[in-house]
């Protein structure tokens, strides 16, 4: 049964939790979490989709000011319960904050979920709540066409973009492309990108 991404990712809060600690996470992303805690300083950070909080906590250690989105209430409920930061169940096409209210916003993993023509009213109201000149990091699962992630007894569907469009898409609102990442995950290419929002 495919389900929309906040239901099949609830149900798995723990199991994903486990699966994708932040002790299980290659050392290329953990270079990617300080860099960007770096580059951000210890200004806000909104981290949009945050999952079980790994992120969130990681980078709350670090001494950001870290807010941590989803739209998954069995997520945000484990966050909650197990990690450091603040947490709230929230979307990210309506988001509950002033306009430059963050020095970052910190995206892994959650544009797949939308379809392509979907993804540029998604970048702006991100890039609404960041300040100007602000750090950006986003995720696209890399390719085209759709494939279903099959898990806790159900199913979710995903969307590949290819990735001249996810850079034309990134540098049309104004994003600085700054740093590139490549990551093969799941027989999938994901492309991850460290941007600047421009003045």
């Amino acid at each position: 049964m495919t389900e929309r991404p906040e239901k099949f990712y609830s149900k798995g809060a723990e199991q994903f939790a486990e699966k994708y600690s932040i002790e299980e996470m290659p050392e290329d992303y953990i270079q990617l979490l300080d860099k960007f805690a770096e580059k951000t300083g210890q200004g806000k950070v909104l981290d949009a989709g945050c999952g079980p909080g790994r992120d969130t906590e990681y980078l709350t250690e670090k001494g950001l000011d870290v807010t941590g989105i989803d739209l998954a209430e069995g997520m945000i409920e484990h966050a909650k319960d197990n990690k450091k930061g603040l947490f709230k169940k929230m979307d990210i096409r309506d988001l509950e904050f002033e306009d430059n209210n963050f020095e970052g916003i910190w995206c892994n993993t959650v544009m797949h979920f939308f379809p392509p023509e979907q993804m540029p009213e998604i970048l702006d109201e991100l890039k609404r709540v960041l300040k100007d000149e602000g750090v950006f990091y986003i995720s696209f699962k890399i390719g085209e066409g759709t494939f279903m992630r099959e898990r806790y007894g159900s199913e979710v569907k995903q969307y590949l973009i290819p990735e001249k469009k996810a850079r034309k898409m990134l540098e049309e609102k104004g994003l600085q492309i700054k740093d590139v990442n490549r990551a093969e995950v799941s027989n999938t290419t994901i492309m991850n990108f460290l941007t600047e929002a421009e003045k």
